[in-house]
């Protein structure tokens, strides 16, 4: 018995009715309908990204970049990872290539966060002074982003950092305060997005540890405290009020040069002083060093000058720490006292001589206001039993 025969594949498709409602349509024409879809939605048709849209602020277009070249990151170009998303507002980051900017402008950048970080007159001087350095060595066309880390160490290695003017070399911490200033620009660059890359970051310092000025003693402290009531005159009335001043309060020498009349309150037993950071300490004046500043404000505030500060120079302007090391060299061998105490050796001898009455190391740290207790032993000047007296009665 025969088989009935099966229809074709091509006639069965012309008998079977078709499930759209609508006219039959060429394949591109249905392409097209499509992409006219994915154009619009159901708002109208989407409008091209702006710089506005973009939360990195980059200058975006609507449009996909090419597989085959995408463009570059670029303050110019779109963002590739903001065109490759449908999304204005894309939380991928761009990696943008920072402006080129020449060295003297970054310098110039740099002050002003230094000025703004609050950071002392002396600190910002320093920096720019080793940086004004490496701006000669460069040259004044030099780019911020074409400095590289063999052209930094070429620079630490020339003269101008390792002589000094008459040709003599310089101490190893000259060349490690060159260094610190160097690794403090070039990382604020980098974090700021100045420059692609840190070239200091793989310069390294010399870790050694700095001698101890000396100290006075007991009596040498008081040999010098004579030599200077000795001596009459407003110069030795006002050296006898610094001097006392430190050695009674442990100031350091920029903040008692830094105080003006206004920071003076002999009848609230203290002085404001302006520390590091930008903060305002108030410290105690005992009974012998209020009485000293008084009798010396009383002349200080008959002299006319335009400046308000407390210890005034020959020029009647503010003395400066080199004046203040000079003078406590002089009244030294005026004591005939032969060791080299510098200014700030006299801090160091507020701090030893507190151990030696208190014993107690934490007071000492409070009357430094140091924020780490490592850096009042330091400080100390001990022998290692009585420091060890001094720990354990902690």
């Amino acid at each position: 018995m025969a088989r009935p025969s099966r229809p074709s594949p091509a006639s069965s498709a012309r008998t079977r009715p078709s499930r759209r409602s609508g006219p039959p349509t060429s394949a591109g024409s249905s392409r097209a309908t499509r992409s006219s879809r994915s154009r619009t939605g159901p708002s109208g048709p989407s409008r091209p990204l702006t710089r506005s849209s973009a939360s990195c602020g980059c200058s975006l277009s609507g449009r996909r970049p090419r597989a085959t070249s995408p463009p570059s990151p670029s303050p110019r170009t779109p963002c590739p990872s903001a065109a490759a998303s449908s999304r204005p507002h894309h939380k991928r980051p761009c990696s943008r290539r920072p402006r080129p900017m020449k060295l003297s402008l970054a310098i110039e950048c740099f002050r002003t966060q230094l000025e703004a970080n609050a950071h002392s007159r002396h600190t910002i001087g320093s920096y720019l002074h080793d940086l004004g350095l490496l701006a000669a060595a460069l040259g004044p066309e030099a780019e911020l982003e074409a400095i590289t880390t063999d052209a930094i160490a070429r620079f630490l290695t020339g003269a101008a950092v390792t002589q000094k003017p008459d040709g003599s070399p310089k101490a190893p911490g000259s060349l490690d305060k060159v260094k610190t200033s160097l690794k403090a620009f070039f990382r604020w660059a980098h974090e700021a997005g100045l420059a692609d890359a840190n070239p200091a970051a793989p310069i390294r310092l010399r870790h050694r540890r700095r001698p101890a000025p000396d100290v006075l003693t007991t009596q040498e402290k008081r040999r010098l405290v004579k030599a200077i009531d000795q001596t009459r005159g407003p110069k030795a009335e006002r050296d006898a009020a610094l001097l006392d001043l430190i050695l009674n309060t442990g100031l350091r020498v920029s903040e008692a040069l830094g105080l003006d009349l206004a920071d003076v309150n002999v009848a609230e037993k203290h002085v404001t002083v302006a520390a590091k950071g930008g903060e305002t300490h108030k410290v105690f004046l005992n009974a012998r060093t209020r009485a000293r500043l008084a009798g010396y404000l009383k002349k200080r505030k008959l002299v006319l000058a335009e400046s308000q500060a407390l210890f005034l120079s020959n020029r009647r302007e503010r003395l400066s720490i080199r004046q203040a090391e000079v003078l406590v060299e002089d009244w030294l061998g005026r004591a005939g006292i032969g060791k080299h105490v510098t200014v700030h050796g006299l801090r160091h001898t507020f701090a030893t001589h507190l151990l030696e009455r208190t014993g107690n190391l934490r007071t000492v740290q409070e009357a430094l206001r140091h924020r780490n207790i490592a850096t009042t032993v330091r400080y100390t000047h001990q022998p290692s039993e009585a420091l060890a007296e001094a720990l354990e009665a902690l």
